[in-house]
């Protein structure tokens, strides 16, 4: 039997990403299974373009080596932003051979948790023992047909993730529903193939990428201020993208606050640069299917209206409902162990979302939010009540807290109490630096700190 410390299931951008960041760990034994860009590869169509810009569409590796401009270098293709998806798949490619060049491409057929951590089971049968394991299989298993096409057969309705080559529905007419990247690009790329499309999506509007207050930012206030508001990433509003891009920091937040940030930084969108393209695409908007059914070939449609429509083929661009039950390689107690139980309730979190929203516009100065300090205890706890007290856009040192929470000499927990705080942002251990003035620690990463600070001195 084989044993490793860790095991990585996939060799997408985020397998292989994971693997060359573990393998900087000195000692550490990961083994890697995958097809490298396989999804990439299989799912994406063709003459597509990758919608995030320059910065953010890098593999990262620990030594910020294998990059986007080395790739280039070396292989003497000239491209740029927005990349497309051929030379990002070649990339990939590029990057395993660097990375991951022991990748091993058999077949995972089942997972199983053990007392001494989880055992891989090979298509041969033969078996893994890891002490630790990363899932990094993508998002394929996750593409969501909503139920009125379900038991259409593919011929008449499929997900975008299912089309490779648009060629073949030239002439045919087709109905493209939902209004983020997936359906909107593949509008285009269908219009540009010949067909007859329309676009049908719920929302009353397209939201398009880099908008005024994007474009003002970025041009008009020059790079500094564009770098404190955006991190490179270039995910989420400004304000927002510096803390979304720090998942240290997201995990340690309330499900509340992740749910929301999550809602305000991946809405459905298109990039700006699909506006011209779809310029003689119609679009439907604010409008739903709610029946479909196959009419002698083709596919008959009514509207939340109650108007009918007959296409040749509806191709959804709805995105995709993560269940890791859906793994087919999980055994499923442990699927069920870690697939993801959330209770929604959205109208509990309006409040907090309003508040958000007011304090990185820089609106709001002191939230007005009930909190729950039950499961922190003692110092700890004294702590926390008096983060609360230090006033917006001023910094106290862990010496004075300490002071103020009732243990002078207890500046190391004041630290460790900042570190496990359930409700960053909220309760602001951001405001919280050395006697010197220098920042300290911050559990989502000093950039968060700064960007926090900086935010608050702004206003």
């Amino acid at each position: 039997m084989t044993r490793c410390d860790v095991a990585i299931i996939g060799a997408g951008p985020y397998g292989l990403s994971a693997t060359a960041h573990l393998r900087s760990v000195k000692g550490l034994d990961v083994h890697t299974f995958g097809e490298p860009m396989s999804f990439w590869e299989d799912k994406m169509p063709v003459g597509m373009l990758l919608r995030s810009g320059w910065a953010a569409t890098h593999i990262a590796d620990p030594n910020q080596s294998l990059t986007l401009e080395a790739f280039r270098s070396v292989s003497r293709i000239h491209f740029s932003s927005p990349v497309p998806l051929d030379r990002f798949v070649d990339y990939g490619h590029w990057y395993q051979r660097q990375a991951v060049p022991d990748l091993d491409r058999r077949k995972i057929v089942r997972v199983k948790s053990d007392e001494k951590g989880f055992r891989l089971i090979l298509h041969e049968g033969e078996t893994i023992l890891a002490r630790r394991l990363v899932v990094a299989a993508g998002i394929s298993s996750f593409a969501w047909r909503p139920p009125q096409f379900a038991g259409l057969p593919s011929s008449l309705a499929s997900h975008t993730s299912e089309q490779r080559d648009f060629q073949r529905f030239a002439g045919k007419q087709v109905l493209v529903v939902g209004s983020g990247q997936s359906a909107l690009e593949s509008a285009a790329l269908l219009h540009e193939s010949g067909a007859e499309v329309e676009i049908v999506a719920r929302a009353r509007g397209i939201r398009w990428l880099g908008g005024l207050v994007s474009r003002t930012i970025h041009s008009g206030l020059g790079p500094a201020i564009s770098s404190l508001l955006y991190a490179p990433t270039d995910v989420g509003p400004a304000g927002i993208s510096q803390v979304v891009a720090r998942p240290d920091l997201v995990r340690r937040l309330p499900r509340s606050i992740q749910d929301w940030l999550r809602k305000k930084s991946i809405r459905p969108a298109g990039a700006r640069w699909l506006v011209e393209r779809l310029k003689s695409v119609p679009m439907n908007l604010g409008r739903s299917i709610v029946s479909a059914v196959p009419v002698g070939g083709r596919i008959k449609v009514q509207f939340d209206n109650g108007s009918l429509r007959t296409i040749d083929h509806v191709l959804l661009g709805t995105g995709y409902k993560v269940d890791v039950a859906k793994y087919d390689f999980l055994d499923s107690k442990l699927a069920h162990s870690i697939s993801p139980r959330i209770l929604h309730a959205p109208q509990r979190l309006d409040e907090v979302s309003r508040q958000l929203d007011e304090y990185f516009a820089g609106r709001r100065k002191a939230f007005e939010l009930p909190l729950d300090f039950r499961l922190s205890k003692g110092f700890r706890r004294n702590v926390l009540a008096h983060l609360g007290e230090i006033a917006y856009g001023h910094t106290q040192s862990y010496a004075a807290v300490a002071a103020a929470a009732g243990s002078p000499k207890a500046v190391r927990a004041v630290g460790a109490a900042c570190a496990t705080n359930p409700l960053p942002v909220v309760v602001p251990c951001h405001r919280v630096v050395r006697s010197d003035g220098s920042l300290g620690g911050y559990a989502g990463g000093l950039q968060a700190k700064r960007a926090l600070l900086r935010l608050e001195a702004a206003a």
